[in-house]
């Protein structure tokens, strides 16, 4: 009897130990059963899971795990996301905080959004799994109003009238017709999927979310994923501006934040240091010789977009430098471009005027606040973003 029994609890150890350190050491380990398109069982503490793409001892950028927020922040919100989301394996940890945490394995999850983003926008079964995940894409709709340029496919607006999943017998068939009027958000990203769609684009970034109303109660605040965008009224939704990414557009500016951030470029943990602010400032020479090199104004256009983009989201630059390092001078030449560029009408920059035109203004403003808002010592000079 001891013979038949001591292989068997040898190969459960061996299978529930950690992938990357090798060990189990009563640490919870996040469990990613297979299934037909991942075979392979994964087990990995959370620890280990979190630095297996940053650690050099370890570099295992295949067991990279992250929360369902970090997947959003990397790639976005939007249907495409979502129903990766929904196909992709995940598994729950409780954290120390007694909160159960959800994880997904990251180039797993970035495989699945690979092939979703190339299935046809009005796929049968695409329309079938977004009536599964209404619930999913309402989160996606808010996260969507937080005021952080991220990329993200359009969303489409048929949450607000799918009917529940006809084999709920539970919902009486008069309930499952009834059809509720649009609101004003509803509405709205109709709109926006109309211009995406006349624009040829992959997605759009926001810039600007539904004006919020103000709030002391810190509940409120941090329940976020209960807000409802489809409860604003009309003068909150005019508030939003986003700018139409076509796939062009979205290479330029994945050539921009490769160029000023280097090595970090896609990594989800980043740290900066006073040598940053010269990295930008290299940046920027490299990117002038390429502005001048390009083929017309709507490659400028989509350069200079990448370019301030990526100077604004990762604005450590602003604050931490040297005396006398000379970014006021890049700042000033910044929006010079700018100014030259928007000149240009809407067809020679390839925007819409609906959204890009509006959503770069409001980028551009928000980047001139910035910069404004920066303590600067009586050796050097204040930058000024004048476009």
């Amino acid at each position: 009897m001891t013979d038949e029994v001591t292989p068997a609890v040898t190969t459960q150890a061996k299978e529930t130990v950690c992938h990357v350190c090798g060990r189990e050491d009563g640490r919870a380990l996040c469990h990613f059963e297979p299934n037909e398109d991942s075979p392979v069982e994964v087990f990995l503490h959370v620890f280990c899971g979190k630095t297996a793409a940053i650690l050099p001892q370890v570099n295992r950028p295949d067991l990279e795990i992250l929360t369902k927020a970090g997947v959003k922040n990397k790639h976005g919100t939007g249907v495409s996301v979502t129903l990766a989301l929904q196909r992709c394996r995940s598994a729950k940890v409780a954290d120390p905080s007694n909160r159960e945490q959800e994880y997904y394995l990251s180039k797993e999850f970035e495989r699945i959004y690979q092939a979703v983003t190339k299935e046809p926008a009005n796929d049968v079964e695409d329309k079938q799994q977004s009536q599964e995940g209404v619930h999913h894409k309402l989160d996606d709709a808010q996260q969507q109003t937080v005021p952080n340029p991220m990329y993200g496919d359009y969303s489409t607006t048929e949450a607000a009238t799918i009917t529940p999943d006809q084999n709920n017998h539970e919902q009486p068939p008069h309930k499952r017709q009834k059809v509720e009027p649009k609101s004003p958000y509803d509405i709205e990203m109709e709109r926006l999927q109309q211009v995406c769609d006349r624009c040829r684009g992959v997605g759009y970034s926001l810039i600007r979310g539904v004006a919020r109303a103000s709030s002391n109660n810190t509940e409120e605040e941090a329940d976020e994923e209960n807000f409802d965008p489809t409860g604003c009224s009309q003068e909150q939704v005019d508030y939003v501006r986003v700018i139409v990414i076509t796939k062009e557009r979205q290479d330029r500016m994945e050539e921009m934040s490769k160029l000023i951030l280097g090595e970090q470029h896609g990594q989800e943990l980043m740290t900066f240091s006073t040598s940053f602010s010269y990295q930008v400032i290299n940046a920027w020479n490299a990117f002038t010789v390429r502005f001048q090199e390009a083929g017309n104004w709507q490659e400028k256009f989509d350069l200079l977009l990448g370019f301030t983009d990526t100077l604004k989201e990762h604005d450590v630059w602003m604050r931490d430098h040297e005396v006398g390092w000379g970014g006021e001078k890049m700042v000033r030449q910044l929006a010079l471009s700018w100014n030259l560029v928007l000149k240009r009408s809407n067809e020679e920059l390839g925007i819409d005027p609906e959204y890009t035109r509006p959503g770069i203004v409001a980028l551009l403003e928000q980047f001139k606040e910035a910069t404004e808002l920066v303590q600067v010592h009586a050796e050097d000079e204040r930058m000024i973003f004048d476009f």
